[in-house]
């Protein structure tokens, strides 16, 4: 569905949440080519981040770190949205209601990190 080993995003800041409400925040230097340099910060709610876990893990897809997976995720989101719709905004945020809930967005998300 998506190039993401394609997109070069360098990771240069993350604030990863343990518990309660509130977002991931992860901030990185993304080249757009013709656009050139861009930092964008992505922003994944906790409820977005339970929500693909629920799905992958009733899916049997082998589950990664948090890290790794808000990472893994960030990036194909980036790279997702750049082949759908150019260039990029400052900030691209993820909240539950933009994640299926018949599991097909988990789904393409954990074919994506297999590949990888």
């Amino acid at each position: 569905m998506s190039r993401a080993e394609r997109v070069h995003a360098v990771l240069k800041a993350a604030e990863i949440q343990d518990i309660g409400r509130g977002f991931h925040r992860l901030v990185f230097n993304f080249e757009g080519g013709r656009t050139g340099a861009q930092r964008v910060t992505v922003n994944i709610s906790q409820d977005a981040y339970r929500k693909v876990i629920d799905q992958m893990m009733r899916a049997g897809v082998h589950r990664l770190d948090k890290e790794s997976l808000l990472k893994r995720w960030a990036r194909w989101e980036l790279a997702l949205r750049r082949d759908r719709e150019g260039p990029l905004p400052d900030t691209l945020t993820l909240n539950s209601s933009d994640v299926d809930d018949m599991g097909l967005y988990a789904m393409d998300l954990a074919r994506t990190l297999a590949v990888a």
